[in-house]
């Protein structure tokens, strides 16, 4: 639950923080990231982090009824939306091992040590979440329940 919880905070955070550091340096007149080639991996982790927010919600919201006893909604009539959520555990796999590689590409490009732990936080997360989905059979590919 300590995984979730965090992955959850650490991806809000990033999803949040995204415009409001963006708007900040534009208010302050800093200079951006470099180069395109330094702002492609910082992007790729701001979409995977949004997806995979957005897939954890879908999730939360699908599993929901579970908690006030509501399982009538569980019937093969929300097979599709339950599908289309486990193949975006794929994505959310695929942005994972996304985030890895920004991480290291982030690393190569000389950035600075807070960019890195930031950019290293959120890739820990979207691979927390992989695992929590892994775990809580988010990503496989039956429908019994």
């Amino acid at each position: 639950m300590t995984v979730l919880v965090g992955s959850f905070a650490i991806l809000t955070l990033a999803v949040f923080l995204w415009p409001v550091l963006y708007f900040a340096r534009r208010h302050y007149r800093a200079a951006p990231v470099p180069s395109a080639e330094a702002r492609r991996p910082r992007t790729v982790l701001r979409i995977a982090a949004a997806f995979d927010l957005l897939w954890l919600i879908g999730w939360t919201v699908i599993l929901l009824p579970v908690v006030s006893v509501q399982l009538d909604f569980y019937s093969s009539a929300h097979d599709s939306l339950i599908r289309t959520m486990q193949l975006g555990g794929l994505i959310a796999v695929a942005f994972a091992a996304a985030g890895i590689w920004s991480v290291w590409r982030v690393s190569t490009l000389g950035a600075t040590w807070p960019s890195r732990i930031g950019n290293g936080l959120i890739a820990a997360a979207l691979l927390g979440l992989v695992w929590i989905g892994c775990i809580g059979g988010l990503i496989g590919f039956n429908l019994n329940y």
